[in-house]
């Protein structure tokens, strides 16, 4: 015989929590009890608990309605994917990010309790606040072991494991940031997989670790502090021979800090915690010229340290000395920039000369733009851009020094690489070796190609100066701004040959060649770029003078564009 639930109800009852199966459900269900608004249902399906919270009761049916309840960081606009699971889903402030002010940068540590389900995330970014729009502001960024700039994503390393063989479950490794974030602040984590879409995004809370007390309770102190620089002295640690025709930097210097546990921090030199008084004044003309400076760091709140300068606040100092040394050509370098067009946009191809005049490297795969540099924009034309690229002259040659050098250069992108320049047109793009500079590099520059048969092509690199030689090595070489030893020329020499280097091969010709058509056993890509590189051909070497980048535009046999 079939029994009737007869629903009990106590609506001036204390809130409480409900079994899902004792919940009135109608007269033909099992449950006799009623909740009220905001009460909790808990349903247990195996191992598996979902929680419920009730929103609603019918005052004639007695029918509850209930709704799962949401994680509250979920409950915003985040996506789903390779979530960033936190200990609890009902303490929202649980996600945490550590930030360490006892290096420099700041190291960023996102708590390692929190992990990534799934394989799609490979990189992360930490935004300042919650505001990931265009003007957003990135706070995140990674550096080298030289102290150099190198993004401003993260990395994600999988969870170690004895368990099972491990796939999907990541944690992000630590990054940096320059910003002074204050505890309590809230900064989003966003996620990216392999091609650079957002995947996933989470807001966390900053927590300095200066709050966090040491178990121990042991503070190391600051027993001294250093530079470190390419030009140290082998035999004098407080010596640096710096060449005359060098300008030494806070780029090339390092600041150390010694501690009493034996450890040490490395720190940029940024004029405020690590600063160095004297380098601007430091302008040798002699060598031999010496010049104090003095490398200084100022204590952070809650560090101590021995022998201190000033009580009123403390800081701790070290005496160099700089020496001028004999001009090291090695040292004198320029970058050479060109566009290349990838079919929608443009990239950059990045060229190394040195004042020996003994290189012409392709270095494109180890520049870098400088901290503060504006971004290069591949589509923005019309607009000067001015950039800041730096490259570790180390990476190049193992000769140099963990040197880095920052140069600023001008690029004006006029058209895509599918226009042709005529004599009244702009051409594709200009550029400045040394930014500012006027005239700017590009105007009648560019190389005709016409492939009679398949895998030859007849170049032509006259361009716009038909007839006239001395224009022509003006706009192809000169105009590119080729280095001169102010020490013992007035002007860069003249070359006596050029190469034809594309996708790695090399063809050189006389100078004389300059405007005749030379086939070479090649196909080049219209609209793509060849590079130039004049040289001066002695009895003993070749003399590298100066690379042009020429944009290519296919003919037909008539020699009409196409």
């Amino acid at each position: 015989m079939a029994t009737t639930a007869v629903p009990v109800s106590n609506p001036g009852g204390a809130w409480a929590t409900w079994n899902y199966n004792d919940i009135y459900t109608g007269p033909s269900g099992s449950g006799r009890f009623v909740p009220k608004v905001g009460d909790l249902v808990a349903q247990v399906q195996g191992t598996v608990l979902t929680w419920y919270v009730v929103t609603a009761v019918a005052s004639g049916s007695m029918i509850s309605t209930i709704v799962p309840c949401l994680d509250p960081q979920l409950a915003g606009d985040f996506t789903t994917t390779d979530l960033l699971f936190g200990v609890s889903p009902t303490q929202p402030d649980t996600f945490r990010i550590y930030i360490d002010k006892s290096v420099v940068p700041y190291r960023l540590t996102i708590d390692s309790r929190y992990v990534l389900s799934g394989t799609e995330a490979t990189s992360f970014s930490i935004f300042e606040n919650t505001n990931l729009g265009v003007t957003g502001n990135v706070i995140s960024a990674t550096y080298d072991t030289s102290g150099n700039y190198t993004g401003s994503t993260g990395s994600l390393e999988l969870v170690a494991t004895t368990l099972y063989t491990n796939y999907a479950v990541q944690v992000p490794k630590s990054i940096y940031t320059s910003s002074d974030l204050a505890n309590g602040e809230v900064v989003t984590a966003v996620f990216y997989n392999a091609s650079g879409s957002v995947c996933s995004k989470r807001q966390l809370l900053v927590e300095n670790t200066g709050f966090v007390r040491s178990t121990n309770g042991y503070i190391r102190s600051v027993i001294g502090i250093g530079i470190l620089s390419p030009f140290l002295s082998a035999t004098n640690s407080t010596t640096v021979n710096c060449p005359i025709n060098v300008a030494l930097t806070t780029a090339n210097l390092i600041g150390i800090v010694y501690y009493s546990d034996g450890g040490s921090t490395t720190m940029a030199i940024d004029g405020i915690k690590f600063s160095i008084a004297g380098l601007s004044s430091y302008t040798p003309t002699v060598v031999g010229q010496s010049y104090p400076i003095v490398a200084t760091y100022t204590l952070q709140p809650g560090e101590i340290g021995y022998g201190l300068n000033n009580a009123n606040m403390p800081h701790a100092s070290a005496t160099y000395t700089v020496v001028a040394t004999a001009p090291n050509l090695s040292y004198q370098v320029r970058l050479f920039a060109y566009p290349v067009w990838t079919g929608n946009a443009f990239m950059l191809s990045w060229w190394l000369y040195d004042m020996n005049r003994s290189q012409a490297t392709n270095v494109t795969a180890y520049v870098t733009l400088a901290n503060g540099s504006a971004i290069f924009q591949p589509t923005a034309y019309g607009v000067r851009q001015t950039l800041s690229p730096q490259l570790n002259l180390n990476q190049v040659q193992v000769y140099y020094s963990n040197y880095t050098y920052t140069q600023s250069i001008d690029i004006l992108l006029e058209s895509p690489g599918t226009y042709r320049q005529t004599s009244g047109n702009p051409p594709n793009w200009y550029v400045s070796a040394i930014s500012g500079t006027q005239p700017m590099f590009g105007a009648g520059v560019y190389a005709t190609a016409y492939s009679p048969i398949s895998g030859t092509t007849q170049i032509n690199l006259t361009g716009l100066f038909t007839g006239d030689y001395t224009s022509w090595l003006n706009a192809y070489c000169t105009l590119a701004e080729p280095l001169v030893n102010q020490l013992t020329e007035t002007v860069a020499p003249v070359p006596t040959h050029f190469t034809i280097v594309y996708n790695g091969i090399s063809n050189t010709y006389t100078i004389a060649n300059w405007n005749q058509t030379l086939t070479i056993a090649q196909t080049f890509a219209t609209n793509g770029t060849l590079f130039v590189e004049f040289f001066q051909r002695t009895a003993q070497v070749d003399l590298q003078i100066a690379v042009a980048g020429v944009p290519i535009y296919a003919t037909n046999s008539s020699g009409v564009f196409l």
